[in-house]
C-alpha cells in the first residue's frame, strides 16, 4: 500500500478522536519520514507550505514545510484540537493569551524537535517559527477539520518579544 492509502487507512476510522488517539495513529503510521519529503509543498500564498493530505468530516491531515527564518501568523484553531508531529527540523511554538481586547500577550516558548509531538488544544493561542537555517516539516492532525481559525495581530518589536 503506498503512503497516501496508508494515511487514509490509518485516519479514516477515527471517530471524534481526542490527542492521545491522534498521538497513537501517527506513531502507528508507517513510512513518515521516508514519504512525506515528496508532499511537502513550496510556499505560495502563505509564507510556508501547506498540503492537506487527508480529509474526512472527522479530521484533516496537513503537511507544513516551513523554510528557514519563516513563521506562521499567531492563530487559534477554532474548535479543533490536534497533534503535530515534527517529521524534519526543529520548530519552535511561542504561546500567547489574550487580553480582553482580543491582543495577544506573549508567555512561553518552547521548542520542539525531530521526532517529538506538540499537543493542539482548543484554548492554545500560538505561532510556529523556524529559527534555524534549515527547513522544517511537520505533520499535524486536527480534529474537527480546521473551519474557525482566527488570526491575531501583534507586534514583536513593540512588545520585546525576539
Amino acid at each position: 500500500m503506498d503512503f497516501m492509502g496508508r494515511i487514509k487507512e490509518t485516519f479514516s476510522g477515527l471517530k471524534q478522536p481526542a490527542y492521545p488517539e491522534l498521538k497513537s495513529a501517527i506513531q502507528s503510521l508507517t513510512g513518515i519520514t521516508e514519504n512525506v519529503s515528496f508532499y511537502a509543498t513550496k510556499p505560495e500564498k502563505l509564507s510556508y507550505g501547506r498540503n492537506v493530505l487527508f480529509q474526512t468530516d472527522e479530521l484533516e491531515v496537513i503537511l507544513i514545510n516551513m523554510p528557514p527564518g519563516e513563521q506562521t501568523p499567531i492563530h487559534d484553531h477554532g474548535e479543533s484540537i490536534g497533534c503535530v508531529y515534527v517529521v524534519e527540523g526543529e520548530l519552535v511554538n511561542m504561546a500567547f493569551t489574550l487580553e480582553e481586547n482580543d491582543r495577544p500577550v506573549f508567555l512561553s516558548e518552547n521548542r520542539v524537535g525531530e521526532g517529538e509531538f506538540l499537543e493542539v488544544t482548543r484554548d492554545l493561542i500560538h505561532l510556529l517559527h523556524n529559527s534555524s537555517d534549515q527547513r522544517f516539516i511537520s505533520f499535524h492532525v486536527y480534529s474537527p477539520p480546521l473551519t474557525a481559525m482566527k488570526n491575531y495581530e501583534y507586534s514583536f518589536e513593540e512588545n520585546g518579544v525576539y
